[in-house]
């Protein structure tokens, strides 16, 4: 009573010793438990044994990509650029980025004014040489045809010249003058007798016998006679002198002088032929100018329409800044205009920093590449390779840059022309064990 009182602990009392517990030796409930704990720990045990190897599996075989990551545009691999021939200003511009044209298809189209301008002008100075040909020829001709007129009208006057010889060398005297010789001693005769007449009635009037007016008749027909055989002695007189021959020589003097007269208007005909040809030849060869001005005005009107020289995709004009030519820009010869791509397979032109190009070594180093026009998480990444790499660095953006050609071998979705990319250059790939606890490149 008093030690429960003082609150002492009582002293355990001694148990019976029932040697090693067995799981028999437990009630059913702890048997089920012990069980349950036992299958429990073992599966724990092999969980856990699984997990370290398959890490350590995992960390061996398990590769990571160590990238390079540069960003670009995307290209065609085969392109065709369209460049200013002359300068000017675009008035028109037809077609726009992802058109597809074919070849000789309008791109666009400059001012054309001063070529049509100089067009009309050259059309109308060539009008106004044909027409002043036509004129010079039809008064070249009117002078031939007149030249011809009066050598016909020559040649007729020789043909009657002619005929005239041939009569005179017939019969050279005229009929008046035919027969001289009798008609002068007929004129004698009659002279004689018309003396012997007047003698006679001369006498007779002064006799008294005779009238005056008997005196008067015998007296004229005295003088009549006396003229009529003057007459005849000057014809004899004239066919003696040789008139049958002068008549002649006249005659082929004067055919003479239709024969100089008419070699005169041959001659004057070839000059008129080689007026008429020089005056061709010297409308021919200013018309022939104006031909060729006229056709290189042509080409340059016809150069005022741009046109596709290949088929395919239009591209944005500058593969650098991404502008497309427009209405009212103002271009010089050898001006980029447009880029044509001619085929479907495509490129992607990055930029790398000078600091992480010694990593990109060279070709053929795979590339993901996710377009700015794509979710790659839900389209995916196309895929590439390295084909080309700059020697030399770039002053880009305040630093420098290499550039670097990546061709795409495949794409979940069509990446379009111009269009901003993002790349990941693979330049290794390790192992985790590697790179995580060796630590090694």
């Amino acid at each position: 009573m008093s030690s429960e009182k003082s609150g002492e602990p009582k002293p355990a009392e001694p148990k019976e010793d029932l040697g090693p517990i067995t799981p028999t030796d437990l009630p059913d409930y702890m048997r089920t438990a012990f069980r349950r704990t036992y299958v429990v720990g073992r599966m724990v045990i092999y969980t856990s044994c699984v997990f370290i190897l398959g890490l350590l599996a995992l960390m061996f075989i398990a590769r990571v990509d160590e990238t390079v990551v540069a960003r670009g545009k995307v290209k065609p691999r085969k392109d065709v650029d369209v460049y200013a021939l002359d300068a000017g200003v675009l008035v028109e511009v037809y077609v726009q980025p992802e058109d597809v044209v074919k070849v000789g298809a309008a791109l666009a189209k400059y001012d054309d004014k001063a070529a049509r301008d100089e067009m009309a002008t050259c059309e109308a100075e060539i009008a106004e040489a044909r027409t002043a040909l036509a004129a010079a020829e039809k008064a070249v001709r009117d002078e031939l045809a007149a030249c011809k007129d009066e050598t016909d009208q020559a040649r007729a006057s020789l043909a009657a010249a002619d005929a005239k010889i041939a009569r005179l060398e017939r019969d050279p005297l005229p009929e008046k003058l035919k027969f001289t010789d009798a008609e002068r001693k007929i004129a004698q005769t009659h002279l004689a007798t018309a003396e012997r007449e007047f003698q006679r009635v001369a006498k007779l009037f002064e006799s008294g016998i005779a009238a005056k007016a008997q005196y008067d008749e015998a007296k004229s027909k005295y003088e009549l006679a006396k003229t009529e055989s003057q007459i005849a002695e000057g014809k004899e007189a004239i066919v003696d002198q040789g008139l049958a021959k002068a008549i002649l020589d006249e005659a082929k003097a004067e055919r003479q002088q239709i024969t100089v007269k008419i070699d005169s208007l041959v001659d004057r005909s070839k000059r008129i032929e080689e007026k008429l040809k020089a005056e061709r030849e010297r409308f021919t060869v200013r018309i022939d100018s104006l031909l060729a001005k006229s056709k290189r005005t042509q080409e340059k009107l016809e150069r005022t329409l741009l046109r596709a020289p290949a088929g395919g995709q239009i591209v944005l004009a500058d593969k650098d800044s991404g502008d497309l030519v427009k209405a009212g820009v103002s271009v010089k010869p050898g001006d980029r205009l447009f880029t044509i791509a001619t085929g479907s397979e495509r490129e992607v032109h990055l930029w790398v920093s000078e600091d992480k190009i010694n990593k990109v070594v060279g070709k053929g180093l795979p590339v993901r590449i996710r377009s700015s026009a794509f979710d790659y998480q839900k389209y995916g990444e196309a895929l590439g390779h390295i084909d080309d790499v700059a020697l030399y660095a770039t002053e880009k953006e305040g630093s420098k840059m290499f550039w670097v050609r990546a061709v795409v071998d495949e794409s979940p979705m069509p990446l379009p022309f111009g269009s901003s990319v993002t790349a990941y250059i693979v330049v290794s790939r390790r192992t985790l064990l590697d790179m995580y606890i060796l630590n090694r490149d």
